[in-house]
């Protein structure tokens, strides 16, 4: 399934759960330029995780990549209103 923030004026991310344990993503809703904050499930982990916001029509906005996170937050303050998937790579 999806998890969504809001992000303020009407934009929307959402990220899609990579795990058998529900992601944490918030605040819900994001104002404009406040991070969205992505906790992974305790016990898990990777070696490093890649980050792509993408537009509606599939165009990447923003790409993030942590190595061996637990929490990661993503920026908005780039990101005009709208909605925007977030997709989410282990490696």
């Amino acid at each position: 399934g999806y998890r969504g923030a809001d992000v303020g004026s009407g934009v929307l991310v959402s990220a899609e759960d990579v795990f058998m344990q529900p992601l944490r993503l918030y605040p819900n809703p994001v104002r404009s330029g406040q991070p969205v904050v992505i906790e992974l499930p305790d016990g898990v982990s990777v070696r490093s995780l890649s980050f792509e916001v993408l537009d509606m029509g599939g165009k990447i906005r923003l790409k993030k990549t942590c190595s061996r996170p637990s929490t990661i937050e993503l920026e908005t303050a780039g990101l005009a209103p709208g909605s925007y998937l977030i997709r989410m790579r282990a490696g």
